[in-house]
């Protein structure tokens, strides 16, 4: 009878505990199941380069490092991770010249310019700041590379390269002289399809971007001044003393050929007197030399340093004894004046000490320079004077200033 009761219970609790829960549960709230959605591909490179840009705020370049190679794998054929100018630059920051230098020797033009095909994140604060820090550190990043243990070629591009990726490269002239530099000093360089790239545009941005005017080396002027001295052959090396005197000289030039006008003043003393009819010029007397000569002549050569070209004279020149300093005494020469036709040669030598690079419009184009010019030269003679004292010819040498420009750039 027990066993019964106690079965009975047992029976009566299980009961009512079903019931109980049957109950509870039509009255708890529902039980809801959250499924977490994936990131998408644009959203994970975003978070990477959040990592980043941490990285580099906490001058971390391992941890930086690990998340550049992260992007990279992101990268497929619709997505960049970074943009290989940001990449380039982070290398500048992180020190891996190596990485820099292996990726710089393959990149090609096609590269480059189709980089923008795909999408990549322009609208986060990566770029300005991987761009702000190298910019701030150039002058150290210089100093690094000068230093590290690289060779002639890898330290130019570097810093070739470095200028660029900061868009110091503002003046197109400049530029184009530095990148024609290093291609003429590295003419098979492994990374001249790099440099190619760079010349002569600017960086950034697009509408500032003017390639250097072409120069009009067709025609040019040039303008001289110079001191001179010669020495007389002949009878008119005991007449007269060596001249000493200064011209000036203004030419116009077309390619290689020159044509140009001189007007020139000298003067000494006699050495012995000269007589026209009854007048005697005595000895000791100052004597007066002018000359006025059109020149013709051909550029034989022409390096960054000097210029070489002849040229053949003709024109007239004169000898006279000098005027009295009071107008109201008389001439005590009247009527004494040796004017001769002469010819000549003379060659021109122009060292260039300071050379325009290039020019912008309105200016004077690339090859206009300011010199100094050194004249050697010959002039035969042919005056008529009493006992033929005055036969003989004169050799020269002058030294001066000269300048040359060709034709400006419109």
């Amino acid at each position: 009878m027990k066993i019964k009761f106690t079965f009975l219970n047992l029976l009566l609790m299980c009961t009512t505990t079903i019931f109980a829960q049957q109950d509870s549960s039509k009255t708890s709230a529902p039980v809801q199941v959250n499924f977490q959605t994936p990131l998408s591909h644009e959203q994970t490179i975003r978070n990477a380069r959040a990592e980043l840009e941490q990285a580099i705020r906490t001058d971390d370049p391992a941890w930086a490092a690990l998340w550049v190679d992260s992007l990279r794998r992101l990268e497929n054929e619709n997505w960049l991770g970074l943009l290989w100018d940001e990449r380039w630059m982070l290398y500048y920051w992180e020190g891996a010249l190596g990485n820099l230098f292996e990726e710089a020797a393959t990149a090609n033009r096609e590269m480059l310019t189709n980089t923008p095909r795909k999408k990549s994140i322009n609208d986060d604060a990566l770029f300005p700041l991987i761009d702000s820090t190298v910019l701030s550190r150039r002058f150290d990043l210089y100093n690094q590379i000068q230093s590290g243990f690289l060779n002639v070629e890898e330290k130019a591009f570097s810093v070739l390269l470095l200028d660029y990726l900061l868009r110091l490269n503002k003046d197109a002239r400049d530029w184009a002289i530095r990148c024609n530099a290093f291609l003429k000093k590295f003419p098979e360089s492994r990374y001249k399809a790099m440099v190619d790239y760079m010349n002569p545009y600017v960086y950034l941005p697009p509408a500032s971007v003017t390639a250097p005017p072409k120069p009009n080396r067709k025609k040019g002027w040039s303008l001289d001044a110079s001191l001179w001295t010669g020495r007389w052959t002949e009878s008119a090396e005991r007449t007269l003393d060596a001249p000493i005197g200064f011209d000036v000289g203004l030419s116009f030039w077309k390619r290689s050929r020159i044509l140009g006008f001189r007007g020139g003043f000298g003067s000494r003393r006699l050495l012995q007197p000269i007589y026209d009819g009854n007048i005697e010029w005595p000895r000791g007397e100052k004597y007066n030399l002018g000359q006025f000569e059109a020149e013709w002549g051909y550029r034989i050569i022409n390096t960054s340093k000097v210029k070489v070209y002849p040229v053949i004279c003709a024109g007239l020149q004169w000898l006279t004894p000098p005027s009295p300093d009071d107008e109201s005494v008389d001439d005590p020469y009247p009527g004494v004046n040796y004017t001769t036709f002469h010819y000549g040669a003379t060659l021109n030598f122009d060292f260039k000490l300071k050379v325009q690079q290039a020019g912008k419009p309105g200016e004077h184009p690339a090859g206009s320079y300011v010199g100094a010019r050194v004249r050697a030269g010959w002039k035969g003679l042919n005056w008529n004077a009493e006992d033929d004292v005055l036969v003989g010819n004169l050799f020269f040498l002058g030294v001066g200033v000269t300048t040359f420009a060709y034709r400006k750039v419109q």
